[in-house]
């Protein structure tokens, strides 16, 4: 098996098609090009990848260290958020007495 670039899997499509112009050929000629060129036009995944992988091991170990809480955008997290969800917690006792209220 060998790799070969765009320039020569389409010479060798056209080698074999021979005189043959027809509507099949032009369409596998394209798609082989179209399909080539997207390969060739896309963006660097693998380093994508590696930079979200660091960023999400960096988050999770940072949530057992001392570091402030941040979120991906570097942003810090105001710590008093639970704090003020805890104070409005209703217990199962408070659902009864309102209820017991009414």
């Amino acid at each position: 098996m060998a790799v070969r670039s765009k320039e020569e899997l389409l010479a060798a499509i056209r080698e074999y098609a021979g005189d043959d112009n027809g509507d099949s050929v032009i369409a596998i000629i394209e798609d082989v090009s179209d399909t080539m060129d997207s390969y060739t036009d896309s963006e660097d995944w693998k380093a994508k990848y590696e930079e979200n992988d660091r960023a999400w091991r960096e988050r999770y170990t940072a949530r057992f260290t001392d570091a402030p809480n941040t979120t991906p955008t570097g942003e810090e997290v105001d710590g008093n958020t639970h704090e003020e969800e805890k104070e409005e917690i209703v217990t199962y006792d408070d659902f009864f007495k309102a209820i017991e209220e009414d």
